[in-house]
């Protein structure tokens, strides 16, 4: 979970930053996201392969009956922000100030939540 936070508030520091950064925000978020859900199923001793997958990883979540409250059509979203601000050949999308408060907001959820069931 220190890895999630930590990108977390790299994410809250580069959106105080301002234009120019919102790539970025979205990309720490979604990095956090991986890594609490990550994190949450190494607590509970759950296996689970490499992926960047934030669905998938949340289904495992699910199958393991832990009660996080998760939009799916967000962690699509946001899921989708990792191949697109880290590989070349992606789609370019072009991320604002909405983009990245839309991800900080499921970000803060996902690592509340989460950091309730670790305890």
């Amino acid at each position: 979970m220190e890895f999630a936070t930590d990108n977390f508030k790299v994410a809250q520091i580069a959106l105080q930053e301002g234009d120019g950064l919102f790539r970025n925000v979205c990309f720490d978020c979604q990095q956090a996201v991986e890594k609490a859900l990550k994190g949450l199923l190494t607590h509970k001793e759950k296996e689970f392969k490499k992926s960047h997958d934030l669905i998938y990883l949340n289904s495992l979540v699910k199958k393991c009956k832990i009660d996080i409250q998760a939009d799916e059509e967000g962690l699509d979203w946001l899921a989708n922000c990792y191949f697109e601000t880290r590989y070349p050949d992606a789609y370019f999308e072009t991320y604002t100030r909405e983009d990245a408060e839309k991800a900080l907001k499921i970000a803060q959820e996902i690592l509340e939540q989460v950091k309730n069931r670790i305890k």
